[in-house]
């Protein structure tokens, strides 16, 4: 194994690839890994054909800006299928020593998003996504250098869309978010501690903060919770907040979208500044 990966990123200098990294992840990312690679490099197009076509809507057939020398499908980043067009007979016999991941053109095209900077030190990827003319779409994934999930949701010109989840590095989920197909915030938003803990959650409305906000402390007990209206301003009644021991911390009274009273305790309970406007 250690030797093919030698061979490969010879041939990966001799056409003046730079990013080494990524073009052997994306050869990794199958389990038959050495099967493809010995195919590769012996241009033996028959021991590909274990390697059928998927039908599936999510495949992505990709192959070389010439259509010579082979076409690969991917699936969610796993290589189902390699295909030599010409094989042994390739005009260029270099193209039967490593895959099509050697050409710029599709590095750029398919892989515009990822440089040598979307790689932790120790090789590990830290995203992978699409773009097309500079834009995000499609499914990306942030990782950890450890290779747990950091991130991953939809984008859309640029723009997340539908359900967006996010992880502590232990797996433990950290954050859930939604958008509609205008990039905008809407619905039920959480947020975590590492160990399960509920830290965070509120409501939104067209992009605004609507409804209940609240807001806990790592053990548990409630830090705040604000009523909103559905302009994002804060409804008229009052808004509390509290110290981690349970103690009333901050009372705020608001009318017609202004305060017009504010209390606030020390630690142990005791008020300390109180203001009418």
């Amino acid at each position: 194994m250690k030797d093919i990966s030698e061979h490969i990123k010879t041939v990966l200098q001799k056409h003046e690839v730079e990013n080494h990294q990524l073009a052997l992840w994306l050869l990794t990312v199958s389990k038959d890994l050495l099967t493809i690679e010995l195919a590769l490099r012996e241009c033996e197009a028959y021991s590909l054909n274990k390697f059928e076509r998927v039908e599936n809507p999510h495949i992505r057939s990709v192959g070389l800006p010439s259509a010579e020398g082979c076409e690969i499908d991917i699936i969610e980043n796993k290589i189902v299928r390699i295909e030599f067009i010409y094989g042994q007979n390739s005009p260029d016999p270099d193209i039967c020593e490593v895959p099509l991941i050697i050409y710029k053109a599709l590095l750029y095209d398919y892989y515009r998003n990822i440089t040598p900077d979307n790689f932790y030190s120790n090789g590990q990827i830290k995203v992978v996504g699409q773009s097309h003319n500079f834009l995000r779409f499609g499914l990306w994934i942030e990782y950890y250098s450890n290779g747990q999930i950091k991130s991953q949701g939809e984008y859309r010109n640029s723009q997340k869309i539908d359900e967006w989840n996010y992880f502590y590095e232990n797996g433990q989920r950290k954050a859930i978010e939604f958008y509609d197909n205008g990039g905008y915030r809407f619905g039920n938003w959480e947020s975590w501690y590492k160990d399960g803990q509920l830290k965070w959650k509120s409501f939104f409305k067209n992009n605004e903060y609507s409804e209940d906000s609240f807001y806990w402390y790592e053990n548990g007990q409630l830090a705040s919770h604000t009523i909103y209206s559905e302009n994002n301003k804060r409804k008229d009644g009052e808004h509390k907040t509290w110290w981690e021991n349970g103690n009333l911390k901050t009372v705020t009274v608001d009318e017609n979208e202004r305060t017009i009273e504010y209390k606030y305790y020390d630690i142990n309970g005791n008020l300390e500044r109180k203001s009418n406007k």
